[in-house]
């Protein structure tokens, strides 16, 4: 089994066209409520930080409308 990849904050702005603030402000969205940007899952780190898996990632982007 392939080992799942987890991307900082940092890295995930990097990765994609989002900041680390649009990032930060989805992963700590509790529910929908209709206001972009949407919820995004993520985990813990054991220094506290968040850590994305690349699956949530990708299943949030592909959550977004068209712009």
């Amino acid at each position: 089994m392939a080992p799942t990849l987890l991307y900082t904050l940092k890295e995930a702005a990097e990765a994609t066209p989002f900041s680390e603030s649009t990032l930060r402000r989805a992963v700590k969205k509790i529910r929908d409520d209709g206001t972009f940007p949407h919820p995004c899952h993520a985990k813990r780190g054991s220094k506290g930080e968040y850590l994305i898996p690349e699956a949530s990632l990708r299943a949030w982007i592909d959550s977004l409308p068209d712009a």
